[in-house]
């Protein structure tokens, strides 16, 4: 069975509104409660907003580093490509590239030199 909650004070019935605002002690009591209410629905926009914004910087920032290594990867790649088609030898291009033995040797195969070292 559902858990039924009240209804907002914010959504009072006409009559009991009036009763409140005859009391003065009730009216200022009722007044705080509103106050209190819209403090914690304010408070949780803020932080959910704050949550939001700190999410997204962080994720922008992550995703630029990724692309950011994802380039330089590729124009190590491409370089190596290069070099290999030039005949180079593998020792240079993996000094000079900075890419490893096993990566150079897929670039190899993938190029049709079989993955042999010159």
């Amino acid at each position: 069975m559902a858990k039924k909650f009240p209804e907002p004070k914010s959504q009072l019935n006409s009559e009991i509104k009036y009763e409140i605002s005859q009391d003065e002690e009730a009216r200022i009591q009722y007044e705080n409660e509103m106050l209190a209410e819209l403090d914690a629905r304010s408070w949780i926009s803020d932080a959910r907003r704050e949550g939001w914004k700190k999410g997204w910087k962080e994720g922008w920032k992550e995703g630029w580093k990724k692309g950011w290594e994802e380039g330089r990867e590729e124009r190590s790649e491409e370089v190596a490509r290069k070099m290999l088609a030039k005949g180079y030898d593998w020792d240079d291009i993996i000094e000079i590239t900075g890419i490893s033995y096993k990566r150079l040797r897929k670039l190899a195969l993938n190029d049709g030199t079989k993955g042999e070292r010159p």
